[in-house]
Order: C-alpha cells, then sequence, then structure tokens
C-alpha cells in the first residue's frame, strides 16, 4: 500500500475524481464524508493546515482518506477532522470496508512517524457503531499511542416502520401518541389554511434558504448567535444549492394562512434521513405547535418514501424522544505518544 500526504488545498482538486466512489465503499457512507461537505467545510472555515492522508493500492485504487487537519491552539498542534465539530455531526476516515484493517494499520503508522508535525490526536464525533472506535484505536494502541475516549454527545434516531400508522402505534408511547392526534386533527380542521412543501425547482432556492435561515435566527438566541458567525453563514450559504444540485437537500416548511411558521433542513441521503437544522416562528401558530406537525409531515413523507431511519443528528433536545427517537452514542478519540 501506499501513502500520500496532503498540505494545501489543491487536495480537494486532485481527489475530486476518487473521493466519493471511496465514501460509497466506506465504512460511513453520510453525506458528512462527501468530497462536497468536506471541500465546502474547508472553503468556508480554512481553520489550520490541512494534513490529509491517503492510502492507495499498488494498482492505483484509492483505500483510504483520513480527512485531517492541524488545529494551533492553547491545546498545542492536534490532529483535527475536516468538518470539525460546529457543523458537522457525524465524522469519521473514509475507509473501503473490505480493507480496514490494513487501512488502518497504514494510518497508525503514518501518525507514530508524523509526530514532528502534530502533538496530540483528537478526532470528534465518531459513531459508536463505527470501526473507527474500536479497530482503528486499537491500531493506535498496537503502535504504541495511549488511546481514550470522550462522550461528545448523543444522537437519537427512528427506525422507521412500513407505516405511518404502524410508526405512530409502535414507536410512541400512548400519551404522545393520543397528543399528536390532536394536533394534527387540529391542523387540519379547517380553521386555518396549513399547506407544507419541499423546496424542489418551482421555488426559488435562494429565497427559501434565506427564509429558512430567518426562521432559524428567530427560533432561540443560540441558533440567533450562531448565525453571528460569518463563517457559519458562509458554510450554510455553501452547502444548501451543492446538497440541492446533489439531490440531498430536503428543505421542509409549513405554512400557516400563508406564512412561513416553521422549517427543517434535512439531507435525505443513503437511505436515511438527516436531520440537520430547524427555523422556527414562535410568533405564528404557536397554540397549534407548527414545529411539531410539520416534523409528523416530514416523519409520514420519509415512511412513503421507503426510508429505513430518521436520525435527529447531534442533541438530546426532548421533542426527539417524544417523536419515538431513541439514543446513539458519539464519541471524540483523543491519543498521544
Amino acid at each position: 500500500m501506499n501513502l500520500k500526504t496532503y498540505t494545501d488545498d489543491t487536495l480537494f482538486d486532485e481527489l475530486k475524481p476518487v473521493w466519493n466512489d471511496l465514501v460509497a465503499r466506506s465504512i460511513k457512507d453520510t453525506p458528512f464524508n462527501t468530497w462536497e461537505w468536506n471541500s465546502a467545510w474547508w472553503a468556508a472555515y480554512h481553520p489550520g493546515d490541512p494534513h490529509v492522508v491517503t492510502v492507495t493500492a499498488d494498482d492505483g485504487t484509492l483505500l483510504g482518506i483520513a480527512p485531517w487537519f492541524i488545529e494551533n491552539g492553547d491545546a498545542g498542534r492536534v490532529v483535527r477532522f475536516i468538518g470539525h465539530v460546529d457543523v458537522t455531526d457525524y465524522m469519521d476516515m473514509i475507509v473501503d470496508s473490505t480493507q480496514r484493517e490494513a487501512v488502518f494499520r497504514c494510518f497508525a503508522d503514518y501518525l507514530k512517524n508524523a509526530t514532528d508535525a502534530f502533538d496530540s490526536i483528537g478526532i470528534a464525533n465518531i459513531m459508536e457503531d463505527s470501526p473507527s472506535y474500536t479497530e482503528f484505536a486499537d491500531a493506535l494502541r498496537n503502535t504504541g499511542f495511549t488511546v481514550s475516549f470522550e462522550a461528545n454527545d448523543v444522537a437519537p434516531l427512528i427506525h422507521l416502520p412500513d407505516s405511518y400508522e404502524a410508526y405512530l402505534s409502535e414507536r410512541l408511547d400512548s400519551k404522545q401518541r393520543k397528543e399528536i392526534k390532536r394536533k394534527m386533527r387540529k391542523a387540519e380542521g379547517g380553521l386555518y389554511d396549513i399547506q407544507w412543501y419541499v423546496v424542489g425547482d418551482d421555488h426559488d432556492l435562494k429565497a427559501e434558504s434565506d427564509r429558512f435561515l430567518r426562521l432559524m435566527e428567530t427560533a432561540d438566541t443560540e441558533k440567533a448567535e450562531f448565525l453571528r458567525n460569518p463563517q457559519h453563514v458562509d458554510f450554510f450559504n455553501r452547502i444548501v444549492p451543492i446538497a440541492y444540485e446533489k439531490g440531498w437537500l430536503q428543505l421542509m416548511f409549513i405554512t400557516i394562512d400563508g406564512d412561513a411558521c416553521a422549517a427543517y433542513l434535512n439531507f435525505d441521503y443513503g437511505n436515511r434521513i438527516y436531520v440537520y437544522n430547524s427555523g422556527l416562528d414562535p410568533n405564528t401558530g404557536g397554540a397549534l405547535g407548527p414545529g411539531i406537525i410539520l416534523l409528523q409531515y416530514a416523519i409520514q413523507h420519509s415512511i412513503d418514501a421507503g426510508r429505513d431511519i430518521f436520525d435527529f443528528l447531534r442533541g438530546n433536545e426532548q421533542y426527539k424522544y417524544r417523536m419515538g427517537g431513541t439514543d446513539t452514542h458519539i464519541y471524540q478519540l483523543n491519543a498521544t505518544l
């Protein structure tokens, strides 16, 4: 196997033709591992020096990408994932699932021999069922690293049944089921003109994106503060049209009497819906619970489309559990020699 290290932005141009083919064969095929996500994130943030390592077979087949950069801060020089923490819910090495033992060993050996470039490793948001959580950690230990994990967050998700009726009966407790049915009857009872839609070719994507950002800003003070960072807005404005072009974007709105009052920005990728962010106008239709109503339409839409998992991504907000979510966990791998 052959290793190559990329330490400047040209890596994205060189690897673009083969990056996503590897993602499709990888241990974790998520939108957050794609070339589009990583290149857009890097363009928006540029937080340090890229330090991306690839592994190829002798015949030139790409078998692994370690999408790393070196962050310089109070903790010294730390190896991080491109996409680090703020806007990327799941991160991982991109490794051919049939070659993971050999590729992990290559990455670990590389890191052992490259310690002049960094002081420690701190790669975050690794899913609990990823081989990186077990096998890569073992590969690092076998080369002399001391490895530990810290919990980053939980990521509740719903395993979707075959029908919406089954979802209501199997995923919700009786109290929540009754509450959802009450809300939906009230919403659809004819007293209000309630419409919901997914942004498509007959919409102006930029106008709808701006509308979403306004709803996100009014949802709560934490989201408003998040959007005051121009890099976050830059990343959003980059990734939304890219995801739309790739067919991943599921931008949904609900209107009451013509006024948009709630929205979800999801990614429809690999038979899984990733609930990435949301917006809400608390002054419009608050008593109806438009956010919950739209979420129910989103779940029903996902079931009708044959999706397997409705993934709420990071965060333990209570509504996720009331809607039937059950926890998975994500971790940060820390290592030093």
